[in-house]
């Protein structure tokens, strides 16, 4: 759907760049006899990698339509009929399990759903949807507090800047510590930016306090036109 600007660089034994989807239709006939089953066959490849020994991120990962959250089957596993994509209104995008994200989490915007039942012509809808919540993250990182005065700030980076260009919905951030507790939420026109994508955090917790070292986890959370999104961050907090 798009094209890779260099074409595919991967080869034996080095690595390549470029991170994208591929969808294969699998039916048992001629080389492919001896698979066992039929259907979509969704591939997550990533040309940096040389090989498929990560198993969390390997060159070429399975999105496998029984659920598994994995990439890899496992040792001894030769997959069977429900790796494989058929029937499917939902299919695979950013919300499901497994899903379109990219291997460091950032949403890819990429769907596959609507899809046939296994035959030898299949057809599904295909789509890559501009997101805004591609990237966020925090600076400085860690932020290390000698006055009051001292904050991080807060960014997100869409995956298309020109598709999203101009537009720049309300966002909040939802700040927690390490064991899940709330600590604070970002939503007012002191604490968040729509023009500059980003939002600032003191070192303070809802209650005025001063927070405790440690690491923090954030989500950056908005809603345009009926769509929700949510990615999540990590801040680093010295004191």
């Amino acid at each position: 759907m798009l094209a890779n600007p260099g074409g595919a660089d991967w080869r034996a034994g080095g690595a390549g760049s470029g991170e994208y989807f591929l969808v294969e239709n699998r039916q048992r006939l001629g080389f492919d006899r001896g698979l066992p089953g039929n259907g979509l066959l969704i591939l997550h490849v990533d040309e940096s990698q040389t090989d498929n020994s990560t198993e969390a991120h390997p060159l070429v990962g399975i999105l496998q339509a029984d659920h598994a959250p994995g990439y890899a089957l496992p040792m001894g596993d030769r997959g069977g009929d429900g790796d494989l994509w058929k029937q499917s209104d939902t299919g695979v995008r950013s919300f499901t399990v497994p899903s379109t994200a990219f291997y460091d989490g950032v949403p890819s915007g990429v769907a596959v759903y609507g899809i046939s039942g296994s035959d030898s012509v299949m057809t599904a809808d295909m789509k890559i949807t501009p997101m805004f919540l591609g990237r966020v993250y925090s600076f400085p990182n860690p932020v290390i507090v000698r006055t009051r005065s001292d904050r991080a700030t807060i960014v997100y980076a869409p995956t298309d800047t020109e598709r999203l260009a101009g537009r720049y919905p309300d966002f909040k951030v939802r700040i927690f510590d390490l064991a899940g507790e709330p600590v604070r939420v970002l939503a007012g026109p002191n604490e968040v930016n729509p023009q500059h994508r980003a939002a600032y955090r003191d070192m303070r917790n809802g209650q005025g306090r001063a927070v405790t070292s440690g690491l923090y986890f954030y989500t950056v959370e908005m809603e345009e036109n009926g769509v929700a999104e949510q990615n999540v961050g990590r801040l680093t907090v010295v004191r």
